[in-house]
């Protein structure tokens, strides 16, 4: 069953407004981390919910799978063990960040 709404321009512009600004992506807690062995051919980085994301360092040659974007780690539980005993203050500082970004 369908439901007819009204809203006047008003409301509509400020629900546009809304969509728009949960849409967007707050980039200023993202921060990009290097693997500690040279050879490793991937990025790493805390992406917007605080969750590891890794993509292929062009810099390096590459052996494994190329990843040409970022993609989420978040199902990953080797690699989220290995980045965070890497990285033990990441998500840590990426929490602190956003939390500073709420107020």
């Amino acid at each position: 069953m369908r439901k007819t709404l009204r809203l006047t321009e008003r409301e509509l512009t400020n629900l546009i407004k809304k969509i728009l600004k949960e849409d967007s992506v707050d980039t200023s807690c993202w921060k990009e981390y290097k693997s500690p062995f040279p050879g490793d051919p991937y990025k790493y980085r805390i992406g917007a919910e605080c969750l590891w994301e890794t993509k292929s360092d062009e810099t390096k040659t590459q052996t494994g799978k190329k990843i040409p974007d970022w993609i989420s780690l978040y199902k990953n539980e080797k690699a989220n063990t290995k980045l965070n005993k890497w990285f033990p203050n990441a998500k840590s500082d990426c929490s602190k960040c956003k939390s500073k970004k709420k107020k």
